[in-house]
């Protein structure tokens, strides 16, 4: 099991989400749960650093079935922000993600969850390639 780092204490603890945290949530037979908390914010004007940290290793899951989430670029154009990513789970997806600029981690993995449930509703997902 990964370990994550507790804001409230120095000690290493395991991160074990609850149904009530943002970071594991059931939305309409999409649920997300994290190998480590994720970041609630990312800064004014993040990096690409900042959005890897964020959103790298985490898993959206559907049901029973999971996907881990690959980071590889991110970058702004045009006053939002653009993200190549993977899913490597039953099925295997490259993504290209055009997101707003005022977007947070959260909304990321909130829209690959609605995505994975209904790929052609998705306005997000610019491309996505099976591998």
């Amino acid at each position: 099991m990964r370990m994550a780092k507790s804001v409230a204490a120095s000690a290493w603890v395991p991160f074990i989400a609850t149904v009530d945290d943002r970071s594991d949530r059931y939305l309409g037979g999409v649920t997300r749960s994290a190998t480590r908390p994720i970041e609630r914010a990312v800064a004014t004007d993040p990096s690409g650093d900042d959005w890897f940290r964020a959103l790298d290793a985490h898993r959206v899951m559907l049901g029973l079935l999971s996907w881990h989430v690959e980071v590889f670029s991110s970058m702004v154009c045009d006053d939002a922000r653009w993200l190549q990513l993977a899913l490597v789970g039953p099925a295997r997806f490259m993504l290209t993600m055009r997101i707003p600029a005022a977007a947070q981690p959260i909304d990321v993995l909130d829209e690959l969850g609605r995505w994975l449930r209904a790929p052609d509703q998705s306005h997000t997902i610019h491309n996505a390639v099976r591998f």
